[in-house]
């Protein structure tokens, strides 16, 4: 049970998030849904890939895979965000992290030569830190702008708060990950994985609701 935790529950997790992409586009495509299910498309490619690494640990290292996927992380959730968010501090903030992330990691990851052999949690807790910054400003905007339609009609609520749920549980693991001794890293790392899985279900929750909800 432990293996499944620490290495297995997290593709899953973004396999439920591609389901879930699947369902709300059934009934409204768009540009933006169509963008974000291709990312986690390709993020469940390479976390099963990562995963599969770290269960067989003779099939080497994995830090390379997580690299990527951060990187692809960030810039993802910061065009969305981009794209979501109306006003243009909150665009110049989007735009600012965004810019700071890929400094951390051309200094980090490339100038320093960390990409193929080092996890550095502390690039990652700043990933994580700026995604829950724009869930803040996109909650600033849904309080500021009510509207006729319910919070809850809105598939950006479902999946944002799912956002705010992992980003802001899994930046304070990530950030003390390396503090962590190695009998408990498994742990934390299954903890992690819970508080994720937890996010893509509301978020496949609230696809299913708006889904149903159509129909009636």
């Amino acid at each position: 049970m432990r293996q499944v935790f620490v290495h297995f529950l997290e593709p899953l997790s973004y396999l439920v998030y591609v389901i879930a992409f699947l369902v709300i586009i059934r009934k409204r495509r768009d540009r933006l849904k169509m963008f974000l299910l291709g990312y986690y498309v390709v993020a469940t490619a390479l976390i099963l890939t990562a995963s599969m690494l770290s269960y067989k640990k003779t099939w080497g290292d994995n830090n390379w895979l997580y690299n990527i996927f951060f990187l692809l992380t960030i810039v993802t959730l910061s065009l969305y965000f981009h794209q979501l968010l109306t006003t243009p501090f909150k665009k110049l903030f989007v735009k600012g992290a965004l810019v700071v992330n890929l400094l951390l990691f051309l200094i980090f990851d490339i100038a320093l030569g960390q990409f193929f052999f080092h996890y550095n949690n502390y690039v990652i807790a700043v990933c994580y830190l700026s995604i829950v910054g724009y869930t803040f400003l996109y909650f600033h905007q849904v309080i500021t702008n009510v509207t006729d339609l319910a919070i809850v009609h809105h598939f950006n609520f479902w999946l944002v708060t799912g956002y705010l749920v992992y980003f802001l549980g899994a930046f304070f693991i990530v950030l003390f990950y390396n503090n962590v001794g190695r009998e408990l890293r498994g742990f934390v790392w299954g903890l992690q994985n819970i508080i994720l899985l937890l996010s893509a279900l509301l978020t496949l929750y609230g696809a299913i609701y708006l889904t149903k909800k159509q129909r009636s």
